[in-house]
């Protein structure tokens, strides 16, 4: 095998980005600033460069969101085998946080983040991850969608419903509780009008998730005894073959009724 074909096809992009790192920290360091006084860029370079203990404690050990491209570019000048094991650590991290549905979940989280709000989120991606059953990427981000459009939606009708019971205070606590900057009617259209924004947003995301399913083509296979199928081989012994689902089965419905008929509903 070619030394070409061995390569790592992401070791140029990481070696740019950690040189870039590098050539604006020594640019920060060429300014003055209440921290430090301007430096040659001599100076500036060897200070730069310098891997600290805590630098390398911090990339070894430390957990993937606390290493910054600062830190791998030090590190990796001193040793490029902890830069490269760091990195791959943080890879496996941010694909766990992606499948387990953590990474979604930080989209709708703002302020303060309590650990039943999180579990909340999951519990409603879980239930649609059940009830569909992913079977690839694609699908599997309709849902992550789908599960954001519906948590807005909740939150939405939680405003609406305390501007319209005129219980604001109960409703956010008296400490946190700040007036609308609109006015009451403005204030109650602009919660209806979001509240049916993300509505909509959720029908979309299932529509497109049904028919993605719906027109994936179908394979009819008739009169052969042997098959290959994604590199494996399946006998058929006698009979007619079985057959996959036709369009529009084995998916839930939008709304419990059929899928002809939910063609021309929620557009937008």
């Amino acid at each position: 095998m070619s030394n070409l074909e061995k390569r790592d096809p992401e070791a140029e992009p990481l070696a740019r980005r950690l040189r870039r790192e590098f050539r604006e920290m020594v640019e920060a360091y060429m300014r003055p600033s209440e921290y430090h006084p301007a430096m040659t860029r001599a100076e500036a370079e060897e200070k730069v460069g310098e891997c600290l203990p805590t630098d390398r404690d911090r990339v070894e050990r430390g957990t993937p969101d606390e290493i910054t491209w600062w830190d791998l570019s030090r590190v990796a000048g001193e040793d490029p085998d902890v830069a490269r094991e760091a990195w791959a650590r943080i890879r496996r991290a941010a694909q766990d946080e992606l499948a387990t549905g953590h990474r979604s979940a930080t989209a709708i989280e703002v302020g303060y983040e309590s650990p039943i709000s999180r579990a909340q989120y999951l519990a409603l991606r879980n239930t649609m991850v059940r009830d569909w059953g992913p079977v690839n990427g694609t699908e599997m981000l309709l849902i992550d969608t789908i599960a954001h459009a519906f948590s807005e939606y909740l939150q939405w009708m939680k405003t609406l419903t305390c501007y319209t019971s005129m219980q604001e205070r109960e409703c956010v606590g008296p400490k946190d509780w700040q007036p609308p900057r609109l006015n009451s009617d403005k204030a109650v259209d602009n919660a209806a009008a979001m509240a049916d924004r993300f509505n909509r947003i959720l029908l979309r995301n299932l529509r497109a998730l049904r028919d993605l399913r719906r027109y994936s083509p179908n394979v009819t296979i008739q009169q052969a005894g042997q098959v290959n199928v994604g590199g494996q081989q399946v006998n058929f012994a006698g009979g007619a073959p079985p057959q996959g689902p036709g369009p529009g089965q084995g998916a839930p419905t939008i709304d419990g009724t059929p899928d002809e008929a939910a063609d021309g509903e929620g557009q937008d």
